[in-house]
This record gives structure tokens, sequence and C-alpha cells, in this order.
């Protein structure tokens, strides 16, 4: 008797689940129709836009950079820091290129102009940012040390390395060298770089 109690409800639960599940195609058709309105906002194409997520890694490699061996859980000496570095750099220009690119290229589809080069500009922009890399890293030692020698609190560099320095202002500056809009407010997503360079365009 149990046993078919038991079954019984399980036969009403599935049934309750495949009445909701019914109610989906023709919500998900709701969907579609409106991606064809004016008014509302998507980015429905064959060509993919910069990626949030790709940013966020972007900035994160950007700090195991500039700040050798805080961002890290592997052991790093003088012996493996050319390669650690070497291999970080590489994938950080390939990355950033990757992605100035799409800035780029969604600005030429969106306003259809004639093929400017994307990908070779991209790479343009993403090697002046990473030529300005060793000067970036001897900027924020200066901004640590003037954490450190202003806060009578501080005991030691370690104190304000990763609190008070930020490589934030890097990122958004190659934003601005890669499609001529500032992001004043953080954090520098594609939806902000998007409406930023919709204004540009008014």
């Amino acid at each position: 008797m149990k046993n078919k109690v038991e079954k019984d409800k399980c036969q009403v639960e599935i049934q309750v689940l495949r009445n909701y599940r019914e109610d989906i195609p023709d919500i998900v058709g709701k969907l579609v129709d409106i991606c064809n309105r004016s008014d509302t906002f998507d980015h429905v194409s064959s060509e993919p836009i910069i990626s949030k997520v790709a940013i966020i890694a972007i900035i994160n490699q950007l700090q195991r950079i500039i700040f050798p061996g805080y961002f890290v859980t592997s052991r790093l000496d003088r012996v493996n820091l050319p390669y650690y570095l070497g291999q970080e750099t590489m994938s950080l220009f390939e990355e950033l290129s990757h992605q100035v690119t799409l800035c780029i290229r969604h600005d030429c589809i969106r306003n259809d102009l004639p093929c400017t080069h994307c990908e070779e500009r991209g790479r343009e922009e993403a090697m002046k940012f990473i030529r300005e890399l060793p000067n970036l890293r001897m900027l924020l030692a200066k901004d640590v040390r003037a954490a450190y020698e202003g806060d009578p609190a501080a005991t030691s560099y370690d104190v304000g390395e990763m609190t008070m320095t930020s490589t934030a202002p890097a990122i958004t500056n190659a934003i601005f060298n890669a499609c001529g809009v500032r992001i004043c407010n953080l954090p520098a997503t594609a939806e902000k770089v998007k409406a930023a360079l919709a204004t540009l365009k008014k």
C-alpha cells in the first residue's frame, strides 16, 4: 500500500513538472520576439563583443605581472622569474589583442564601415599597452611607497601594496586608447563601454 502511494505521488509530481515545462516554449518565443523590437537591447550577431569575464581575467593577470609573487600560489624565484613573466606577458598580449579587436570590430559592423584592419589595430594597441608595463610597474611602486610613508600605522610595504593600489587605471587607459572613450566609474564593464561608444557617436 505504501509503495503504491509513493508511486502515485511520483506520477503526480512528474505531471506537474511536465505542465511547467510545457509553458517554457511560449515564454522563449516571447523573448525571441522582443529581440526583434527596436526599444530593447541585445547583441544578436555573428560577431561576439568584448567579454566581461575576459576583462576581469586581464585585470587579474596584470596584477600577477605588476606585483610578481603576490597573486600566485606557486613558488616564484629568480631562476623561474623570466619564464613566469614571459609566459604571463605573452598570454596578456594575446588576450588583450583579442578583446581590443572585438571592440573595434563591433564598432565597424554596427556602423557598416569599410574594413579598418581591426586585428592589426588590436595587436598594435595591445602592444602599446604592453610596452608601458615596466613604467607602470615603477609608477605603482611609487604609490606603494607613498601609501606606506604616509601611514603611521603601517609596519611594512606589504600592508599597503595590495589594498591601496590598483591596476584599474591601466585597464581604463587601455580601453580609451582602443575605443576613444573614458570609463570613469568602475567596474569598466562591456555594457559601460558600449554605452560610452553610443554617446560618442551622437
